[in-house]
């Protein structure tokens, strides 16, 4: 994993951004595999304590109130929570409008306009060719990959 700004954010806002990405995970009613490993990687990522880890999983179950973890964040942590949500919400290959509709609020409340949060959904699309690229370059492909790359 390469450096981000994720690692320099305190551990308290490190938890919050976990928090409002389970609120993700779980928006479509469904806990699918693809979006626990990328939870489970992006906890990785922040370093969080092994007793933050679990309490972010039971989210899962009981999702925060999204008003609530979004009202002391500062800017910065929410428009890192904005990025990492469209990457949770892409991870399963498809965004449902349930987890749109909360990276709108998302947006609306780190003061990201539409425009902005359609360059962070075509960056997505680009990391995924990029994804695919590498695994095509050793050789170790997903299904899918192909369809991706042809149309580069």
């Amino acid at each position: 994993m390469l450096p981000d700004v994720l690692e320099t954010l305190p551990a308290d806002d490190r938890r919050d951004l976990l928090a409002i990405l389970t609120l993700v995970c779980a928006a479509d009613g469904e806990l699918v595999r693809e979006e626990m490993a990328a939870l489970e990687g992006k906890m990785g990522q922040a370093l969080l304590h092994p007793e933050v880890r679990r309490e972010i999983r039971q989210m899962l179950r009981q999702p925060p109130d999204f008003d609530g973890l979004v009202e002391g964040m500062d800017e910065k942590t929410l428009k890192l929570a904005l990025r990492d949500a469209v990457l949770i919400a892409a991870s399963d290959g498809e965004y449902h409008d349930s987890e749109l509709k909360i990276i709108k609020k998302l947006a609306t409340h780190s003061g990201v306009d539409s425009g902005t949060v359609e360059r962070l959904l075509k960056w997505v699309e680009e990391y995924w060719v990029l994804l695919a690229k590498g695994r095509e370059i050793v050789g170790i492909g997903l299904p899918g990959d192909a369809e991706i790359l042809k149309n580069v």
